[in-house]
């Protein structure tokens, strides 16, 4: 038995299936590139869920950050290879276990790190709250081996849950974000890459 292999489950259905290892060794990644990206920009930034300080707590957001008494939460991602990237400007996914944390707080941003660019993208967590309270009344738009929910309308601010398979890892649930709505940072440099619009622009 592999013990390296970690399982998602919702609703006591097996979704997804990962590599543990690799899994916390981008998480890090995310985390330290996004740490040090709102550093750059004047902000105190800690891990607020104590992963990796030895005391998990799952239901908190990945970091926190402060800039001018002002306090945001940050969830990070790892977007891995250079054809992945290139597809955001078709719609950005975030894995819907993400999007707990826009229950929890006003202030939260999604952030999306590349592996093969030095690039960053930022989400505003009103978005994710679009798509979850569409998906509750229409559900989620399917493809691939997925059929589509039978009462699915696109809203007009596209923001909306969609199911896929991945290969060798089930099917997952997933926030898609139009790029529009999307800020995207070189990292190194802080040069705003794309601006992203405000809902109803």
């Amino acid at each position: 038995m592999n013990m390296d292999i970690g399982t998602y489950e919702k609703d006591g259905n097996l979704l997804s299936r990962f590599n543990q290892k690799e899994y916390d060794l981008c998480d890090e990644s995310a985390r330290s590139i996004t740490q040090k990206f709102f550093e750059t920009r004047g902000c105190t930034v800690c891990e607020n869920d104590g992963k990796f300080a030895g005391n998990v707590d799952y239901s908190a957001s990945d970091l926190k950050i402060v800039k001018n008494s002002q306090i945001w939460y940050v969830e990070t991602e790892i977007k891995k290879g250079q054809t992945n990237w290139d597809y955001v400007k078709e719609g950005v996914h975030f894995p819907i276990r993400k999007s707990k944390q826009v229950e929890k707080h006003t202030k939260i941003i999604f952030a999306m790190i590349s592996d093969y660019y030095p690039e960053i993208l930022l989400v505003q967590g009103n978005f994710f709250r679009l798509a979850i309270e569409h998906n509750k009344k229409y559900g989620y738009a399917g493809f691939k081996s997925m059929s589509d929910s039978d009462n699915f309308i696109m809203p007009d601010h596209r923001c909306h849950v969609v199911r896929k398979g991945a290969r060798g890892r089930g099917i997952g649930d997933f926030i898609e974000i139009p790029y529009r709505y999307i800020s995207v940072y070189n990292v190194n440099t802080g040069e705003l890459i794309h601006k992203a619009e405000k809902y109803g622009t």
